[in-house]
């Protein structure tokens, strides 16, 4: 047997990372500190996205190249989103446009 070999790791007793666990999230103060990250969070999401002046445009929901898909940056309607391709958007924030560009997972019986 070849065990003179293996080296075993134990991280058991590794010191704390220093991460804070937040127990409740504030719902103002996720949707400001997304706003402040927008460009990047849009950008993470949808690569094939660009940034023009004041808005982020792309294909549609599944990040295809295009410009149809439109959302403000700035302002009092950042985060806002409208597709003029198919006449859908929200002016509930930007988390409408996470959640809607997520796969859909079939329904478990």
């Amino acid at each position: 047997m070849m065990t003179d070999n293996i080296v075993w790791m134990d991280f058991n007793d590794a010191p704390e990372q220093g991460i804070a666990v937040r127990e409740s999230f504030d719902a103002q103060d996720l949707k400001t500190q997304l706003i402040g990250r927008l460009p990047e969070a849009l950008a993470c999401l949808f690569p094939n996205g660009k940034t023009r002046s004041n808005q982020f445009f792309i294909g549609d929901l599944q990040g295809n190249t295009g410009k149809s898909l439109v959302v403000d940056l700035q302002g009092q309607k950042a985060g806002m989103w409208i597709d003029f391709a198919t006449n859908s958007g929200s002016r509930y924030f930007c988390e409408s446009l996470f959640w809607a560009s997520q796969p859909k997972q079939a329904a478990k019986t």
